[in-house]
């Protein structure tokens, strides 16, 4: 059997070879795949440690930009575990494309994958010997994800392996190359789960592994594919009116040690589910608890929507969102809550329906236009409280929220819809009704009331930006300036700036960086982002250098010249404001050699120079006080000239008056004279 399933694991040439390097170390060779590692989100090729060549390693490279679970999986990289994968290494690196791909590495299973359990002809003994040791390290893997806060996500068929040829150690395979649950088929999630849209089925928990754990050791043991075997919504259907168990095994014969296990395992409350302590009380052949699983009420008659007889809540409920107009009608007529009361009943659910239909007109939460939206969206989270918000079209999980809101954005897709959820707290009120809320959802709930403010602020380092950072704390940056560079963390962000910033124009900053620096960073980053949407260019110009010097101050050694003189060369409004022109040259010196040296500390420091800054603007209001003495010197002078000049005019005319008058008289006295004699 190790051979098949190790030749099940054989290499496959590609194509357009190309080998990509992960931390100047591992490399990836993309011309020879490894097709038993596929996965939805990843793709499996053949890897090689430069320092230790003989080692046995594959790489998966992700070929979606949707979240990575980096902060899982940095956890675990280089930490061996029973009962996984060792992850040896994981990171960006640049692709065949031209574009950087998340990468992990990993140590290479020499077993193949698990895909039969049982010999043929062994008996009961001998099978119930060999499942013991087939969960024993998978039950032990799951207790230390369970202590470090975390699920595995990724149990199926086809992602178990066994350590060594003779299928004497098992391990699960990777379960962080993509957003929690996104690669897994629909038989093996939980109900809630599936119902789901894929990118959104959230982080969940280990009560979700567990589940997925059962029906990989009910598909190894039985030599059988249920995810193959069934059409998906047919099988989530059937799920919902006969339960997990019967709907996956139907038509199996299940080996009689296996029948309690299964049972346990895929029990659909997650109450009744068998806990990691009920696999380790199976494995060391101590007795298990019976639980008794809780009653599910049955109706006095069913609740017909569009002609269609409902006898089930959970069926019901997804109805709903399919027949908006029928729907609403039923709610806020009082037929659903009737019904409810009536048939089923339960008051409590019928009057809180009730009181949702009665006061949503009211709702300070939205507009006339999503209060059916808003009112489908609440009615199914009461009558189905483990199941996904519904809005709109989309289905997912409180904790998966943020995936589908980076699917969103990332897929240049509308994002109105999400947020209106931010908005009408969706998100919010869904882990307030769970009925198992608890510490951890108290503090989601708190995480998604912050949303809402985000949200409703609209200064750089807020908005719906804001949102997706805060909910993906792993979601690289999605600035189309550093995008394509994959930039996770803020140790990341000036090196991918640097490698863009060669004859880059505009600005080094928008809405996407100052809100990744913001949920980025554990600080209160509101008063140094607060004035980059100023309109003013000359303070919005000087707060961007605040952010790129605080940032390189915070790790030192980071030397980016190339966006120095970027920075440098949007800032020439900042540059420009001095008004003397020897000091704009002087500046303009002084800041080469630290753009040369990329020390935008440096360049904070001249531009912000506040002495400079006093001394350029007290020698501009002299020049203002000299000029305008000067001008008022000159006012003076012209002023004094006109005088003279009126005063030279008015004694020009009473001489020429006075000069007339003789005249007049010298010829008066003429003519008498003449006359005389």
């Amino acid at each position: 059997m190790a051979s098949e399933d190790t030749q099940s694991a054989h290499e496959t040439p590609a194509a357009n070879g190309h080998v990509a390097v992960l931390a100047d170390r591992f490399e990836i060779d993309s011309s020879v795949c490894l097709h038993a590692f596929d996965r939805p989100s990843a793709a499996g090729y053949v890897s090689r440690d430069r320092r230790t060549p003989d080692r046995s390693l594959f790489a998966l490279v992700c070929n979606t930009e949707l979240p990575i679970r980096y902060d899982a999986a940095a956890a675990f990289v280089t930490r061996p575990q029973a009962g996984l994968l060792t992850l040896v290494d994981f990171g960006p690196v640049d692709w065949r494309d031209s574009e950087r791909r998340f990468a992990f590495i990993y140590e290479r299973p020499q077993g193949g994958p698990v895909s039969h359990l049982l010999a043929k002809r062994a008996g009961a003994a001998s099978d119930t010997e060999r499942v013991r040791r087939f969960l024993a390290p998978i039950v032990q893997a799951l207790q230390v994800l369970a202590d470090s806060q975390a699920a595995h996500r990724g149990i199926r068929r086809g992602n178990v392996w066994w350590l060594l040829a003779d299928g004497s150690e098992s391990a699960l395979g990777d379960g962080f190359a993509g957003p929690a649950g996104y690669d897994q088929p629909i038989a093996y999630e939980t109900i809630e789960r599936g119902m789901a849209d894929p990118v959104g089925r959230g982080d969940g928990s280990i009560a979700d592994d567990i589940y997925a754990l059962g029906v990989t050791l009910f598909a190894v043991a039985c030599d059988c594919d249920p995810a193959r075997n069934h059409d998906p919504e047919a099988l989530l259907a059937a799920k919902i009116e006969r339960g997990s168990y019967f709907a996956l095994t139907e038509g199996t014969r299940i080996p009689l040690p296996l029948v309690e296990p299964l049972r346990g395992m895929l029990a659909d409350e997650a109450q009744e589910r068998w806990t990691l302590a009920d696999l380790a009380a199976w494995l060391d052949l101590r007795r298990v608890a019976i639980r008794v699983a809780r009653p599910v009420p049955s109706p006095e008659s069913p609740f017909v929507l569009h002609d269609q007889p409902y006898n089930n809540l959970r069926t019901l409920a997804a109805a709903l969102v399919r027949r908006v107009p029928e729907a609403v009608a039923a709610i806020r007529s009082g037929a659903l809550d009737g019904w409810i009361r009536r048939s089923l009943h339960d008051p409590i659910t019928a009057k809180r329906l009730a009181d949702l239909a009665a006061i949503l007109p009211g709702s300070s939460r939205g507009g006339r236009g999503n209060q059916d939206d808003f009112l489908l969206a609440h009615a199914t989270m009461l009558l189905d409280p483990e199941a996904p918000i519904r809005y709109r079209g989309h289905a997912f999980a409180g904790d998966g929220f943020g995936t589908m809101l980076a699917n969103q954005l990332i897929n240049n897709q509308p994002i109105q819809d999400f947020a209106e959820i931010v908005k009408l707290e969706l998100v919010t009120d869904w882990f307030r009704v769970r009925p198992a809320a608890g510490p951890r959802d108290e503090r989601r709930i708190e995480a998604s009331s912050r949303l809402t403010r985000h949200l409703t602020n609209h200064a750089p380092g807020f908005g719906i930006e804001r949102c997706l950072y805060e909910s993906n704390p792993s979601l690289p940056c999605l600035s189309p300036q550093v995008r394509r560079q994959r930039v996770c963390t803020l140790a990341e962000l000036l090196p991918a700036l640097e490698a863009v910033a060669d004859g880059a124009n505009g600005r080094p900053i928008d809405r996407h960086i100052a809100a990744f620096i913001a949920a980025r960073c554990p600080e209160d980053t509101t008063s140094l982002l607060d004035e980059l949407g100023n309109t003013d260019p000359i303070v919005s110009g000087t707060t961007m250098l605040n952010v790129y010097a605080w940032l390189q101050a915070r790790y030192p050694g980071t030397r980016t010249p190339k966006l120095a003189a970027w920075i440098v060369r949007s800032l020439q409004p900042v540059i420009a404001s001095f008004c003397h022109r020897e000091t704009r040259r002087t500046l303009e010196q002084n800041l080469r050699p630290a753009i040369e040296k990329g020390d935008l500390i440096r360049v904070h420091a001249l531009l912000n120079d506040p002495e400079r800054r006093s001394r350029d603007r007290a020698g501009f209001e002299r020049a203002q006080r000299d000029y305008a003495r000067a001008g008022a010197e000159l006012a003076r002078m012209e002023q004094s000239t006109e005088q003279r000049q009126q005063a030279a005019h008015e004694t020009g005319v009473r001489s020429a008056g006075v000069i007339g008058c003789v005249v007049a008289l010298l010829s008066l006295s003429l003519t008498l004279v003449c006359t005389l004699r």
